[in-house]
């Protein structure tokens, strides 16, 4: 089990839920596959890598990041290998799980959200622009973009 901070949840209840929690599973009897090589992964992830995303009323109640998807399919995976998203929503694993090179397994109960998913994972995407790197050498320098 991981902890997902989404971060401060501003006005609301006492003790307002500002986490999720998030299973990793793998085949019964199977080792978890690890692809991380940096050893500075916690069981919490900060706001800083995946902020809460506020649904508009046509999205789907509780979407993720798709920051935070790519940060689990790459522990957990390599181009290629196969991504199971038992319970799909809008599809964010599936979105995800494309960008990076895997084939996916996406499912839902609700087909509203189903097709939700298959219209988003029929926009094309580019990959990003600027890379974590080139950001922050971005951030560091002074001089204008343009």
């Amino acid at each position: 089990m991981v902890v997902w901070d989404k971060g401060p949840m501003g006005m609301g209840w006492h003790y307002r839920r500002s986490y999720e929690t998030v299973l990793v599973a793998m085949k019964p009897g199977a080792a978890c596959k690890w692809y991380d090589t940096t050893n500075t992964i916690e069981n919490i992830i900060r706001p800083s890598m995946a902020r809460k995303i506020i649904p508009q009323a046509t999205d789907h109640p509780t979407p993720k990041p798709i920051a935070l998807m790519e940060h689990f399919i790459k522990l957990h995976s390599k181009p290629g290998d196969i991504v199971l998203d038992p319970f799909s929503g809008g599809g964010t694993t599936a979105i995800a799980a494309k960008r990076l090179g895997r084939h996916f397994i996406a499912c839902d109960v609700n087909a509203e959200y189903v097709e939700m998913a298959r219209k988003r994972l029929a926009e094309p995407w580019t990959p990003p622009l600027f890379t974590d790197e080139t950001v922050q050498e971005v951030k560091h320098t002074q001089e204008p973009l343009l």
